[in-house]
């Protein structure tokens, strides 16, 4: 049983972390965004940067979070 409860908080866990690592671009879909391209692809890059040099993916992670809330300019 314990196993079992093991996996099953594992897969929770693994799932927030994978939801909060892509807030971003979750948000500016939501918010219906003209750059949510753009934001899931830098996304995606900061990925590795946050694997590999830590602070600066952290950084990247949130101005990507900025980015999303930020409202559309109108042309």
């Amino acid at each position: 049983m314990d196993v079992i409860f093991n996996f099953l908080l594992t897969v929770a866990a693994l799932v927030v972390s994978v939801g909060l690592y892509f807030l971003p671009t979750i948000i500016a879909l939501v918010r219906k965004k003209r750059s949510s391209g753009a934001i899931m692809v830098f996304n995606l890059i900061v990925f590795g940067f946050l694997m590999t040099l830590g602070l600066i993916g952290s950084i990247g992670w949130i101005i990507l979070i900025i980015w999303s809330l930020l409202p559309d300019k109108e042309f």
